[in-house]
């Protein structure tokens, strides 16, 4: 429903499966489907909470990395609370050291309350510091707002 542009519908359901599923895998995805979309909507909170909520009921240690990622983003991002997001970045740095998203992690923490809205512009700005970007992967690699994954 919401890939076909049906959100208040995909919304409902997600509510649904979130309220009387929320352990079952269905419901835990529903959680992470409905944080994406309050994201979207500039529903921000919602959207930490119910990451937050994921974090209690999904024991999948290799998903913990992106939802604290994810939240520590909204923070820095979106609400303009740098000393939220150091805390959610910090987490994923010292809990998940195998985590794909702990450079990103470093990364936003190096530039916590900077509003850098590309990755051509983040891309720029390590050049300006001095250090390597990795060319093959800095070309072709983005990270997703919406799901916190790196995509090609």
């Amino acid at each position: 429903l919401r890939d076909t542009g049906a959100t208040s519908e995909a919304e409902t359901v997600y509510r649904t499966l979130t309220n009387d599923f929320v352990f079952t895998p269905e419901g835990k995805k529903a959680l992470v489907e409905l944080a994406k979309l309050q994201t979207e909507q500039q529903i921000y909170t919602e959207a930490i909470r119910n990451y937050r909520r994921v974090l209690l009921t999904d024991s999948d240690p290799n998903k913990r990395c992106n939802y604290m990622f994810m939240i520590g983003f909204i923070y820095d991002e979106y609400l303009d609370r740098p000393e939220m997001a150091e805390v959610n970045y910090k987490w994923v740095l010292k809990n998940t050291p195998d985590c794909e998203l702990n450079d990103d992690a470093e990364f936003m923490m190096l530039h916590l309350g900077e509003q850098m809205s590309s990755v051509e512009e983040l891309q720029a700005e390590v050049k300006r510091q001095g250090k390597k970007i990795e060319d093959a992967e800095a070309d072709t690699t983005t990270l997703s707002v919406e799901t916190g994954q790196k995509q090609k």
